[in-house]
């Protein structure tokens, strides 16, 4: 029970705060895997086809236990994402968006927000639990905005709406940001994953603001990570 609850509790931080190592991490090699009709690039990432070939990057190997372990991402519908939770001292924390090894080792690469990769070996995966995750709503992981704001998917239950926008996620600007839904899916008319169109370069468009209020401001979304 006090592993369950540690567990929990350390969830609970990377949904909120994005808990991770520090350290100096080459940047991410990625590059364009589609090209949208928007201006906007959206990236998916290849850790280990593409994105760890050309720079090497920090390894944590883990010894399994109650408190070391991966389960499916809270954040995005990817059947190769997990969570991963690594304690302390040698752990990084929640990790939530981390790549299972096409293997089907346990090893695990990570990406922050930050954009830099982290490799976790020796964790293991939960499977005792029924896989549940989310719909295409949480398809992006992580938004730069034109301003050079980054943008997290969270998964924090119970978050408020802002009118008609649902909740998605936090901005390194203190800001929230959000999706407009017609049922499931984002409007017919739309040409953005969130239901606000495109701006004059036609890029994605995405609201944000405070999640307490209505008063939201629409920005333009350069590259989405998936």
């Amino acid at each position: 029970m006090r592993s369950f609850l540690i567990v929990c509790c350390l969830v609970a931080c990377g949904a909120i705060s994005g808990c991770s190592a520090t350290g100096n991490r080459p940047p991410s090699p990625m590059q364009p895997t589609s090209a949208p009709a928007s201006g906007t690039r959206a990236i998916t990432v290849d850790p280990w086809g593409r994105d760890l070939r050309e720079s090497p990057v920090p390894t944590v190997s883990l010894s399994p236990s109650s408190g070391n372990v991966c389960m499916p991402s809270q954040i995005t519908d990817r059947p190769d994402a997990y969570l991963c939770v690594g304690e302390a001292p040698q752990g990084p924390g929640v990790q939530d968006f981390c790549i299972r090894h096409p293997s089907g080792d346990d090893e695990y690469a990570c990406l922050d927000r930050d954009l830099a990769w982290k490799v976790l070996r020796g964790l293991p995966q939960r499977t005792a639990d029924p896989v549940i995750r989310p719909g295409a709503v949480g398809d992006y992981v992580y938004l730069k905005l034109t301003d050079g704001t980054m943008c997290t998917r969270s998964h924090i239950v119970g978050m408020p709406p802002a009118g008609d926008y649902v909740f998605l996620g936090l901005c390194d600007d203190k800001t929230s940001y959000f999706t407009r839904f017609a049922g499931a899916a984002p409007p017919s008319d739309s040409s953005s994953p969130f239901g606000e169109g495109t701006d004059a370069q036609g890029r994605w468009l995405v609201k944000t603001g405070i999640a307490t209020t209505e008063q939201l401001t629409s920005r333009s979304v350069e590259t989405a990570y998936r």
